[in-house]
């Protein structure tokens, strides 16, 4: 028994539903209909060079003391590796001007999350987490 398979098949089967287009009645029609409110120009400038003040900001509103994900890089380490951010700024130019990204960042990472109540290790009793 792989753990990793049988939570992927539970939350794949759980709802009994396939993930394909939906009609759309009622309320939700209107739901998704283009809203005029929104600024047709929201997305302009979207796709334009990252700067390296850009990117020295975000990593600099990352949380200290988090626990490193599979890279083993801590916050701490970007925050103070020069080198490394200029790193991210090319690699995510280089992602834009490619319109390309790593395979790895399209796998998801599933992790069964335990509901308020004692889950007794069925998977039933747990929702399903996804990290990209």
């Amino acid at each position: 028994m792989n753990p990793e398979k049988e939570v992927i098949n539970h939350f794949q089967n759980v709802t009994s539903s396939l993930n394909q287009d939906k009609i759309l009645t009622g309320k939700w029609v209107k739901q998704y209909m283009p809203k005029d409110y929104i600024n047709s120009n929201i997305y302009d400038g979207l796709m334009d060079e990252i700067t390296q003040e850009v990117v020295d900001y975000h990593i600099s509103l990352l949380t200290n003391g988090k626990v490193s994900g599979p890279s083993k890089m801590s916050y701490e380490m970007l925050k103070h590796g020069l080198e490394m951010k200029q790193f991210i700024r090319n690699f995510l130019n280089e992602c834009l001007s490619l319109k390309k990204i790593p395979m790895e960042w399209k796998l998801p990472a599933l992790y069964p999350i335990p509901k308020h109540k004692t889950w007794c290790c069925k998977l039933v009793n747990t929702r399903p987490t996804q990290y990209m």
